[in-house]
């Protein structure tokens, strides 16, 4: 059976979406006779796609740029990608999470395939904001309404490579990277596998309004120095207004590392005993990995949009801004320590 999966979102909402994906393929799987075999395809712009590849989520995924999925959005009489329309005439079963049934690109595909095509809006409801329902059981719900098997969401790690203190090159089993080697960035900096366990600080987000406070971060991080090496990650969402002015204060508590791409990414959460970052792409990765994770959480609600995770835990503070919505250092502490860490019952605000 060939199923085709496609996705528009950026880092967090893939991760989350696969969470959706995985459930979509165990039902699948459950319905089918003995001997058929699943075959699913996703076109999909984030990278944490090729990583589900790579894990055995899906079988492969294609550039959401380079198959012409834009022709897909387009009312006819414009004309499909002769790319994208090999492909769709293959396929079995398509699940668009990029819109509704009766709007492109759903309703295009129902006019150039055969196959049955299940389609969502990805947009969070009133209603489910109002239940603090997770965004991810909105989605489940809106598929299962129009005939598809889903199995249920679970918390078990969508990516099952994170092992304390391993910064691997390759996953067991694969040819295909999952992690690397520092940038080249200038300022990156390296050092030797460290005894001690690490905690790995994100303080950043592609919303400035999503981010606690940088004070806040380094408290935390010198709270945390009694009983872990600290290190920071900063990536490309945030470089426009923290990694230029930012890294000279980070590193009074630990080396700053910056990180391009998601296998650098991954590598780094590979290497870490604890992860703490705000509500980003980064902290869903961290979740889906299965490291322990502390999600710092300011006006997104965390029952909606949290990360999906067996050892995650989130701290929410109040306002709209993140000059209004300081997240209290002894609760993200007590978060960390919560997780039965070693060196976390060392740990303490050093300015209670």
């Amino acid at each position: 059976m060939r199923v085709g999966i496609l996705h528009s979102g950026a880092l967090g909402d893939s991760v989350l979406a696969l969470h959706l994906v995985r459930a979509i393929v165990e039902g699948l799987r459950g319905a089918l006779p003995p001997g058929v075999e699943l075959d699913v395809t996703a076109v999909a712009r984030s990278p944490a796609w090729r990583l589900a590849a790579q894990c055995g989520i899906i079988r492969r995924v294609l550039d959401f740029e380079s198959h012409g999925i834009h022709t897909l959005f387009a009312p006819p009489p414009a004309a499909v990608d002769n790319r994208l329309m090999e492909w769709l005439r293959g396929l079995d079963l398509v699940v668009s999470l990029c819109g509704l049934a009766d709007e492109p690109p759903a309703s295009r595909i129902r006019c150039e395939s055969a196959a049955r095509v299940y389609a969502l809006d990805p947009r969070l409801r009133a209603e489910t904001a109002a239940a603090r329902r997770h965004i991810t059981e909105q989605w489940r719900s809106d598929l299962i309404a129009q005939g598809l098997r889903v199995a249920a969401i679970t918390s078990a790690p969508l990516f099952a490579l994170w092992t304390p203190g391993q910064d691997a090159r390759r996953s067991p089993g694969s040819d295909v990277a999952v992690c690397c080697c520092e940038t080249t960035r200038p300022g990156n900096e390296t050092q030797e596998r460290p005894a001690r366990p690490v905690a790995l600080l994100h303080p950043g987000s592609g919303g400035r309004t999503k981010c606690w406070p940088l004070d806040r971060f380094e408290r935390l991080a010198a709270a945390l120095r009694s009983g872990f090496d600290v290190r920071w990650i900063l990536g490309p969402a945030e470089e426009e207004w923290l990694v230029g002015v930012m890294p000279a204060r980070l590193r009074a508590t630990g080396p700053v590392r910056y990180e391009e791409s998601l296998e650098g990414l991954v590598g780094a959460i590979r290497a870490a005993s604890v992860y703490v970052g705000n509500d980003t792409g980064p902290t869903h990765v961290a979740a889906a990995l299965g490291c322990p994770a502390v999600a710092v959480f300011g006006p997104t609600d965390p029952a909606v949009w949290g990360p999906i995770g067996q050892r995650v835990r989130t701290v929410r503070g109040g306002g709209s801004s993140s000059s209004e919505w300081g997240a209290d250092i002894a609760d993200v502490l007590q978060a960390i320590q919560d997780l039965g860490l070693p060196g976390a019952a060392d740990t303490a605000d050093p300015r209670p």
